[in-house]
């Protein structure tokens, strides 16, 4: 069976891929990639949310979590020694992220010089990033977790 931290952690990677993905489709739907009228795009975004905060309130009452700080469902010492080492390496990787962006955005204005596209660019670099960000958090509790 799973720990109550390992049932939190594949919540959480789940609710923030749907989250993202629905970063990721409004982020479509302005760009104009989706073919919905903004009523409703902006029912199925609201009610979708509405949803999300249901099931999440539902689910952390459920494993008796009060706070969302990444310490407090954790259940012992071998489990929050990979909770930091899941912490060290997502600093690395938003770091390094943040730093290829900012060397990025001279290239960007270089090849356009419409702000629209850059800030398209840059939206779209964020996403995506979260999503790998995601990825990663949740491999790396897999690997250290079944050691």
């Amino acid at each position: 069976t799973m720990t109550k931290s390992a049932r939190f952690i594949r919540f959480n990677f789940w609710e923030l891929n749907i989250l993202l993905l629905l970063l990721a489709l409004f982020y479509a739907n302005f760009l104009g990639i989706l073919d919905m009228s903004q009523i409703t795009f902006d029912i199925v975004y609201f009610i979708s949310l509405f949803v999300i905060q249901i099931t999440s309130a539902t689910y952390r009452k459920r494993l008796h979590i009060k706070s969302n700080s990444a310490l407090v469902f954790v259940e012992d010492e071998r489990e929050r020694s990979i909770i930091y080492k899941i912490h060290s390496i997502l600093l690395c990787f938003y770091t390094a992220a943040a730093f290829l962006l900012l060397l990025a955005i001279p290239l960007i204005n270089l090849f356009t010089l419409d702000i629209y596209t850059a800030l398209t660019i840059i939206a779209g670099w964020l996403i995506i990033m979260g999503f790998l960000g995601n990825i990663i958090y949740y491999s790396t509790w897999l690997k250290y977790y079944h050691k």
